[in-house]
């Protein structure tokens, strides 16, 4: 449910990159704001996961292309 949110978000908002804000209220997820410039700082620090290194990947790819 939260990643078919998030991609519905992507599709309207566009863009190759965006970071999309979410709340979890009720059950239900809200969209707090999209970022098309994100910073990830808190989100590593709380899940340890290297985001430059992921979208270093992801940018090399995408030239090769």
């Amino acid at each position: 449910e939260l990643e078919d949110l998030t991609y519905k978000v992507a599709e309207i908002i566009g863009g190759e990159f965006i970071a999309v804000d979410v709340f979890q209220e009720d059950g239900r997820y809200l969209v707090n704001e999209v970022n098309g410039i994100p910073e990830f700082k808190g989100f590593m620090t709380a899940t340890k996961i290297n985001v430059p290194e992921i979208l270093t990947h992801y940018i090399k790819a995408r030239i090769k292309k």
